[in-house]
């Protein structure tokens, strides 16, 4: 940008977006402030509205953080946005700055989206409103709801063939985190017109990236506006996600009351979860008694199927709606550069948000 341009952004420069871009950016304050020169109060003046930087600090900004000068500007709907609850999986495990880092990943895969569906129909938002539960409801009232909704979806009850295209199909944006946030598992958030679900870096295994999908669709159909992170809020979606993926009444009596780990890796690879979700699914189902339960748990554990179970082949499921959507507008002669200047995001952002696969319309 040309210096007049940089003297425009700053007149109208938006606090909020220094701060998603500094968090985005894995920076403390003082990590900031050291790289482009000024205090740490300075920089905290300048994310409350106190005061505005200059034309040259808004330069140095730009330069620091990685994005466009003109991403600071005040002039799209980027407020109304951080005030939405991010359900995160675990509070305690994770910090304050991986957690902000998440978020901010989040917002920038949701104010991506808004830009391309200026120029490419995505799936309409399209999930039940009417299945919400209180965290003092009991567990059934979370797999009732689980049933109910496949019901609605006219998903059968058989095994749910891909968890994220399915929540891409209904309208949800999905995107996979950073590297960075490794220690972050999957998490979702009701933003403005389109959630947007973030799956954990991590999840290279296609059962526990599954289930991650399915519980974070217990978020946004059952906890509208329940406090995140909770035990009980935390432990309906977890009800919600094993009776969504394998129905009680499918699954039951081909469950073994003992650990037949054979007759486990048969049902993994047809219902798509893990081996430890069976084993858990056979006890809350009453099937395994809790000694054989906690025996065979051991067992597992012992064999090293903690982090790597037999049938773990690293092909998870992968966003795709994004991707596609960048491969449109390529095929219509929009580059990813373009794009990029167009939604005021370096064109690194927007490939780390976007995978491609699956093609959605054109708009007329």
């Amino acid at each position: 940008m040309s210096a007049r341009d940089v003297r425009s952004v700053a007149s109208v420069f938006d606090p909020t977006r220094l701060r998603i871009a500094r968090q985005a950016a894995m920076l403390r304050k003082n990590e900031l402030a050291e790289r482009i020169g000024v205090s740490p109060a300075a920089i905290s003046q300048y994310e409350s509205g106190t005061t505005s930087p200059a034309a040259k600090t808004v330069a140095a900004l730009s330069l620091a953080l990685g994005v466009p000068a003109d991403y600071f500007i005040a002039d799209r709907p980027l407020g109304e946005a951080p005030t939405t609850t991010a359900h995160f999986r675990s509070l305690r495990a994770t910090t304050q700055q991986e957690r902000a880092r998440a978020f901010a990943h989040a917002l920038q895969t949701w104010e991506l989206s808004c830009t391309l569906e200026q120029f490419v129909r995505f799936p309409p938002f399209d999930l039940p409103a009417d299945l919400a539960v209180h965290p003092d409801d009991p567990i059934g009232a979370a797999e009732a709801a689980a049933r109910s909704i496949r019901e609605k979806l006219g998903l059968g009850t058989g095994p749910i063939p891909n968890m994220v295209r399915l929540l891409e199909s209904r309208g949800v944006v999905c995107t996979r985190l950073p590297a960075q946030t490794r220690r972050v598992f999957a998490f979702s958030c009701n933003f403005p017109a389109r959630p947007v679900v973030v799956l954990a870096a991590e999840r290279s295994h296609r059962a526990a990236g599954r289930f991650d999908a399915a519980h974070e669709l217990a978020h946004l159909v059952l906890h509208h506006d329940e406090e995140p992170g909770s035990h009980a809020v935390e432990r309906q979606a977890h009800a919600f996600a094993s009776e969504f993926l394998a129905p009680a009444g499918e699954i039951a009596g081909a469950l073994p009351r003992f650990a037949n780990w054979r007759q486990l890796l048969a049902l993994k690879n047809v219902w798509g979860i893990s081996i430890q979700a069976l084993l858990f699914r056979a006890r809350s189902l009453g099937i395994m008694g809790e000694h054989t339960y906690r025996r065979a748990v051991t067992e597992l554990n012992a064999r090293g199927w903690r982090s790597q179970e037999p049938g773990d082949d690293g092909n998870a499921e992968h966003p795709v709606m994004l991707g596609r959507a960048l491969d449109v507008l390529r095929d219509q002669g929009l580059g990813i550069s373009e794009l990029a200047r167009h939604c005021r995001l370096s064109r690194d952002t927007v490939e780390l948000i976007a995978a491609s696969d699956e093609r959605p319309a054109v708009l007329p």
